[in-house]
């Protein structure tokens, strides 16, 4: 989607003056309350992706298409942040690693169990657990698969007419994302060990929040909704007691006027899933 300059340059100083909390963040209160009392707006203005979950809609395709489908019937903005979009492929190759550890521990429990002379009632067992290892690997990592590529660039051009991608300039939000570390404001002070993860998660936010700027969901909006990000990353730093972190909730709704929605991909799937 392209963007105006001037838009683009507007939607930025929004985006990191909310993100430098100059001003108050009111507004936490009251969108945290109606997620203790479960009365969040049923109309959703807009839906956010991250990392993990653009992982389970590439292995998902009903689910993918069941997406698109959902954002277009409701008209309604579909935002990728570009940090999102760039560990999805800085971690393409790890799938592949992974699952032939995984492989390699089966094989190696596979010969010790039929070391002992089992029976063949045994023997068959120790193939099934196998198979079904492997069908769940398969699933889970897509590894072993030479159209894994393929598959990526097919889910990509499938995904991206109907998505809004976006990454606001890393040099000029560098400072901020590390003062916000350091003062352990969320999201990303769970990943005490690995600073340039803590960094990837709230470029994570800072892009998904250019998104929502750009798409026109400004504070003045008079009919409050719920905005609507998966994520399967249940860290202190993104939730507190499996609702938005109240930081995250008041900076969206400070940019917005909408209240922020974190969900699991299992609770999202259910949500677009026609009935």
């Amino acid at each position: 989607m392209a963007t105006d300059e001037a838009d683009l340059f507007n939607a930025t100083k929004l985006v990191f003056e909310c993100l430098d909390q100059g001003t108050s963040t009111a507004g936490w209160l009251s969108t945290m309350a109606l997620h203790a009392g479960d009365a969040l707006p049923a109309d959703v203005a807009a839906i956010g992706v991250d990392t993990n979950i653009l992982k389970v809609l590439r292995r998902a395709p009903l689910m993918t298409d069941n997406l698109l489908s959902y954002v277009e019937d409701h008209g309604i903005p579909l935002i990728i942040p570009g940090q999102s979009a760039h560990e999805y492929w800085n971690n393409h190759g790890a799938i592949v690693r992974d699952i032939e550890g995984i492989y390699s521990g089966v094989e190696t429990l596979k010969k010790k169990i039929l070391a002992l002379n089992v029976s063949d009632e045994q023997v068959h067992a120790v193939q099934e657990i196998e198979l079904h290892i492997e069908r769940l690997a398969t699933e889970m990592h897509d590894s072993r698969r030479p159209e894994l590529l393929k598959e990526s660039v097919a889910f990509w051009e499938n995904v991206m007419p109907k998505a809004r991608v976006c990454n606001v300039s890393r040099l000029a939000f560098k400072e901020l994302a590390e003062v916000r570390f350091a003062t352990k404001t969320a999201p990303g002070f769970a990943d005490t060990k690995k600073i340039s993860q803590a960094l990837g998660d709230f470029f994570v936010w800072a892009d998904f929040l250019l998104g929502l700027a750009l798409s026109g969901l400004g504070s003045s909006t008079k009919h409050q909704q719920r905005v609507v990000f998966v994520t399967d990353d249940d860290k202190p730093d993104w939730k507190a007691s499996g609702k938005p972190h109240p930081v995250l909730a008041s900076e969206l709704f400070r940019l917005t006027g909408h209240h922020l929605q974190i969900m699991g991909s299992k609770e999202f799937e259910r949500t677009i899933t026609p009935t």
